[in-house]
């Protein structure tokens, strides 16, 4: 069961937004009766479509336009240079649900994500967006008990419903990304028979999330639209 996912020109293991930062020594001067200038060449690659974002001091900054760029205040006294993806990519969260039997769920959601804010994006220490977007996958209640169901293999409806809570779930409570918008491209729901480690790391995970689960709860909704009923023969959600 899948809503296709659009490709990216991306690599599949590329870090995002954060796509280059360097660290850098103070600006010097090439003659004494010239002011410090920064090097090009201290400076990491900027590819198209990115901005050039320098930190000093504990602050961020976006680097000034133009040729003067180089003897602005900023460049001479940064002391990180990291460069920010401002163009919107496809990035995939891929995460198996917690099961009780062989066979385990493997979400692959693909996120359309743009940058809105860099300097909001490095405050909140986001160098790659998919450890928070796989978070966001897993810490929800109910498609923790659809992945679990004893029938997820042979009910083609348990699939429809995980597909139709993930679009619900962005409505009603999308990702909180700062400074980073995120839609859902696609998706696709597999099958396949659990792997240990997988085991494992998901439980490590809900036993690191437990006491944050209680506090805060979750309130389930249906799917949306009328084409998924919200329970299934016989079953208690």
């Amino acid at each position: 069961m899948s809503v296709p996912i659009a490709r990216s020109g991306r690599s599949a293991d590329a870090e995002y937004p954060v796509v280059g930062s360097t660290s850098l020594l103070p600006a010097t001067r090439r003659w004494l009766i010239l002011p410090p200038k920064r090097s090009l060449d201290d400076l990491p690659p900027r590819p198209a479509g990115s901005v050039l974002v320098f930190q000093a001091d504990g602050r961020y900054v976006v680097a000034p336009r133009g040729t003067a760029m180089l003897r602005s205040a900023e460049a001479v006294h940064a002391e990180a240079a990291v460069v920010i993806s401002t163009r919107q990519e496809t990035v995939a969260a891929v995460v198996p649900l917690p099961s009780t039997s062989r066979d385990c769920v493997v979400l692959e959601v693909g996120f359309h994500c743009r940058v809105l804010d860099p300097i909001s994006v490095l405050e909140a220490g986001c160098y790659d967006v998919r450890p928070q977007l796989e978070s966001y996958l897993l810490d929800d209640d109910v498609l923790r008990m659809l992945g679990a169901r004893d029938d997820v293999a042979a009910n083609p409806e348990v699939a429809k419903r995980i597909l139709a809570r993930i679009f619900a779930r962005m409505q009603l409570e999308p990702p909180d990304l700062p400074g980073i918008s995120a839609a859902v491209a696609g998706t696709r729901v597999r099958i396949q028979t659990e792997i240990p480690h997988q085991r494992r790391a998901t439980e490590d995970f809900y036993t690191h999330h437990d006491h944050t689960d209680r506090l805060t709860g979750s309130t389930p909704f249906g799917p949306v639209g009328g084409d998924f009923d919200s329970s299934l023969p016989g079953d208690a959600f």
